[in-house]
């Protein structure tokens, strides 16, 4: 587990992308839709003239483009964007999350952190990650993954308590 960087070739360009971290994706997850391309490229290189270069607001202009002209440099953009995007967030099309019974859950009313996402704070508070790792270290899809791993032990946790439970009363 760690933010993967991936190449890849779209139009004949050469690119590689590093995942965002976690909390970086969580902030970008919500407005996914909107967001601007040199925000989601952040992270992208492309090679020009033998090296690898950051996609800035010239490099984009000057380079993000169909060289056979068969789209626009407007629809490759977009192309490229989805790319990118389906690298940091495609995981969540078949993603799952744990299913807690309803028999566990509760009207009580919890408190959170204010501004931070409830799985940031759910893998800090259980000791699994720091905020900085989760800022340097960790992809989106690493938290998520912990994230299940942490839910799914206490949902059997629950279920083994309940069974006991039953186990006692039955031999009463």
């Amino acid at each position: 587990m760690a933010m993967k960087e991936t190449e890849f070739e779209i139009f004949g360009l050469k690119y590689k992308t590093k995942q965002f971290s976690a909390i970086e994706g969580l902030s970008i997850l919500d407005s996914l839709a909107t967001i601007h391309p040199v925000i989601m490229l952040r992270h992208t290189k492309l090679i020009i003239d033998g090296k690898w270069e950051d996609l800035n607001y010239s490099n984009i202009n000057d380079n993000v483009k169909d060289f056979s002209n068969a789209m626009s440099p407007r629809m490759a953009m977009k192309v490229l964007c989805a790319h990118v995007s389906d690298i940091n967030f495609g995981f969540l099309d078949s993603w799952k999350a744990i299913q807690v019974p309803s028999r566990f859950l509760s009207g009580a009313k919890t408190v959170s952190a204010e501004g931070i996402e409830p799985v940031i704070s759910t893998l800090v508070q259980e000791g699994v990650a720091s905020i900085r790792e989760l800022e340097e270290y960790y992809s989106l899809e690493d938290a998520y993954r912990m994230f299940d791993i942490i839910m799914s032990k206490a949902v059997n946790s629950l279920l083994g308590q309940e069974e006991a439970e039953r186990e006692a009363k039955r031999n009463r």
